[in-house]
């Protein structure tokens, strides 16, 4: 399985958000982008997505920036990975670009297996949160 740029980029961005804001003071993304080496034009794109689904908030001005909506340990990969993800999946019949593979879905025993793959994943994903990797960091 590999996780996208997008995913690995918000969750670096997140995580160095909550490393640094533990002060409680807004972080600029600026700083963010500098402190783990990420493009800050990508960034802003996904901290969009981040905002619109409520992981984070802006303020604006010289003292602006960003501060997380929840604690490190409540905001899970499951949740980035749906707000900067358009779809995805781990089911290449359900992949437009790639589907060259003739299925119909639901008659598929390759599909249901790949289904059940995704779901146990998804489970997985929701029980990873910015925390762990915040302790994995200071270990």
């Amino acid at each position: 399985m590999q996780i996208s740029s997008k995913t690995e980029y918000a969750v670096r961005a997140i995580t160095e958000l909550a490393l640094i804001s533990e002060t409680g003071k807004p972080v600029s993304l600026k700083l963010l982008c500098e402190r783990q080496g990420l493009p800050q034009k990508y960034i802003e794109k996904l901290f969009k997505n981040l905002k619109n689904f409520k992981i984070i908030s802006s303020t604006k001005g010289s003292k602006g920036g960003y501060r997380l909506l929840k604690k490190a340990n409540e905001i899970t990969l499951l949740e980035i990975m749906d707000a900067v993800e358009e779809k995805y999946s781990t089911v290449l019949c359900e992949r437009p670009s790639t589907n060259t593979i003739k299925c119909d879905n639901s008659n598929c025993g390759f599909y249901r297996v790949w289904k059940g793959l995704q779901s146990d994943l998804k489970d997985y994903f929701a029980k990873i949160t910015i925390d762990k990797f915040i302790k994995e960091i200071r270990r």
